[in-house]
């Protein structure tokens, strides 16, 4: 009985020797295989990291010393700030968490909003175009011809940006310090809409763009969520009209602006409520850019098959990833918000091939056209590819204990 159990003992000690010796064979070759996975990852991770931070530094380095971000850089000379283009740059600062810089902005626009009396259409919480002076990156002195493109989408970016500050700082402070002019945007950019549920850039121009009602949208749900989290004086009627007009700015969007037969959105509505015209795809702005506007500002989500088909229809009609739209003089601009849209949708063949174009031809010298908006789009696009490379390296390590090699 004992030599048996001697024997069993030994058998036992034997299969726990092997079963172990696999285990390491087994975590050896998962450790080899994951590690030069996740070196490709990581690679792929910090290659567009390093382009947020270069594009973050551009414009850090053109912000003027009152705070204001300018159109392209100006140390002596006029330097024209037009601040929707200043908001989509700030938004890209947020994501390289440049908080300073985008709370020198943001005090910036704050002290330029125009009262009721200032603004030509009488409504309080506008903010013009400006031109400011600068010797030797010296602000010297600003001016306005009182003018803004809209009323809506100024607001809309604006209200989007303090958004998304407060909540990655949870600087509620600052929230505090500027709540009536943060609500005198909100009332400004909910002056513009209709009762139909959709926003007119301005008085004196009443259409009803799909690019704006994207970014109204976008801001509306913004601000609630803000408003929900930290609440100010009122929240509760405010955030009650807000998710009221979400609502219906939700139908229209559907019910006015989406063309069922041809399986696109109109481009916008006229004064008297019309379609306007749809050159076609071959048109690049506004016809075809519109058309990831839903998916850029979340009306639609990138996996519904609805903004994937508008997606592929883009691509079909133009190389953006080659910028196809600017070398053949389709458009005046980089547009990096196609790979924006590129990187919300997963294209990540694409979006490589936009930032390889980007980092070859446009970045050593960054002459005009580009501009603080573009590069503005090209910090979102990375980080969103950025993150999601991170994504894929906590799946293959959870607990990071995997090296990269």
């Amino acid at each position: 009985m004992n030599r048996y159990r001697t024997r069993r003992g030994h058998l036992f000690t034997g299969v726990v020797s092997v079963v172990l010796a696999v285990l390491v064979i087994a975590a050896a070759v998962y450790f080899h295989l994951a590690g030069a996975r996740k070196a490709e990852l990581y690679a792929k991770q910090q290659y567009y990291s390093a382009l947020v931070e270069s594009e973050a530094a551009w414009l850090c380095e053109i912000q003027l010393e009152n705070g204001a971000l300018p159109f392209r850089g100006q140390t002596d000379g006029t330097a024209s700030v037009t601040p929707y283009f200043s908001d989509i740059a700030a938004w890209g600062l947020l994501k390289a968490e440049k908080y300073d810089a985008v709370k020198a902005y943001m005090q910036w626009h704050f002290t330029h909003l125009n009262t009721a009396r200032e603004d030509k259409n009488g409504i309080a919480g506008t903010i013009y175009n400006y031109e400011i002076e600068v010797a030797e990156g010296t602000v010297m002195g600003e001016q306005t011809d009182q003018s803004y493109d809209s009323v809506d989408s100024y607001a809309a970016t604006f209200l989007t940006l303090v958004c998304a500050y407060v909540q990655s700082t949870g600087d509620q402070e600052f929230l505090r310090q500027h709540a009536q002019e943060f609500l005198a945007v909100l009332e400004a950019m909910e002056s513009t809409i209709d009762r139909d549920g959709l926003s007119v850039t301005k008085p004196s121009y009443p259409v009803k763009y799909l690019m704006d009602n994207a970014e109204v949208y976008a801001a509306l749900k913004s601000v609630a969520a803000l408003l929900q989290k930290y609440p100010l004086e009122g929240s509760a009627q405010t955030l009650e009209r807000i998710n009221g007009r979400v609502a219906a700015m939700e139908d229209s969007l559907e019910n006015l602006l989406w063309n069922q037969q041809e399986n696109r959105y109109e481009i916008g509505l006229d004064d008297k409520g019309e379609p306007l015209r749809f050159q076609g795809w071959h048109e690049f702005y506004p016809d075809a850019t519109a058309q990831v506007f839903p998916i850029l500002f979340g009306v639609i989500q990138p996996e519904d098959e609805r903004a994937q088909a508008l997606y592929e229809q883009f691509c079909a009609a133009y190389a953006w990833e080659d910028m196809a739209h600017y070398e053949t003089d389709n458009a005046s601009f980089y547009w990096g918000l196609s790979a924006y849209a590129g990187a919300l949708m997963q294209d990540k063949p694409r979006v490589h091939s936009y930032m390889e174009y980007y980092r070859s031809n446009i970045l050593p010298r960054r002459d005009y056209p580009l501009y603080c908006a573009d590069a503005g789009w090209v910090i979102l696009a990375c980080d969103q590819m950025a993150d999601d490379y991170q994504e894929q390296m906590q799946k293959i390590d959870p607990l990071g204990i995997v090296p990269v090699h």
